[in-house]
């Protein structure tokens, strides 16, 4: 005889209760604060972004009242070298540097130096000043050849400093002029030229 097999139970199906609603709801209303949170740190990185692109123009502020001038160099016209030279004239006189507030205060009621920066500016005026000071420095009279010395003036150098020459010292300004009035021969060489011939004296005597 054979079993009657039990009939099988229906699969029981779970009620979602009322708190694990509330959950689902809550995990909801979470990821929309997550999104809106990343929208707004989103919007806040384009702002940022937004402002750096500003102040890395050409022509930003970086101390209040300065402005910093970028771009490739302009290549000065006549016209804008005469009217520097005429109202930075002063200056260039008295060989000072002005200030970038002096060289602002003159360029804003320029028209011809509108398109040239105060740093440019500047530059312009230490050049012109370094030309100067080399053109000053080649107009000055050449270094007077070195005049050998006598038999006669090395004999009285050797007579005057005898002490000096074998010893270990060296005459001091007061001495030399005191020589010089004692030994006429030594009229024509300066304080400094005696001295140098005093330790040339005495190297020789060292090596010899």
């Amino acid at each position: 005889m054979k079993n009657k097999s039990k009939p099988k139970k229906p699969p029981v199906v779970e009620e979602i209760t009322s708190d694990e609603e509330d959950e689902n709801e809550v995990l909801t209303e979470s990821e929309e604060e997550v999104n809106m949170n990343f929208v707004e740190e989103f919007e806040e990185m384009e702002q940022d972004l937004e402002n750096v692109t500003k102040q890395i123009e050409c022509k930003r502020r970086h101390v209040s009242g300065h402005k910093r001038y970028c771009g490739p160099k302009k290549i000065w016209s006549t016209e804008e070298c005469d009217e520097a030279k005429k109202v930075f004239g002063n200056f260039l006189k008295t060989a000072k540097l002005p200030s970038f507030e002096e060289i602002q205060n003159v360029r804003i009621h320029n028209d011809v130096l509108q398109e040239i920066s105060p740093q440019a500016i500047r530059m312009w005026i230490e050049n012109q000043l370094l030309k100067k000071r080399k053109m000053s420095s080649c107009d000055r009279p050449s270094v007077v050849k070195q005049i050998r010395w006598s038999d006669v003036e090395k004999k009285s150098l050797c007579e005057a400093f005898s002490k000096h020459i074998h010893g270990t010292s060296l005459p001091s300004q007061s001495e030399i002029l005191f020589s010089i009035e004692k030994f006429p021969e030594l009229k024509n060489r300066s304080v400094k030229c005696i001295k140098t011939a005093i330790v040339n004296e005495k190297n020789w005597y060292k090596t010899g």
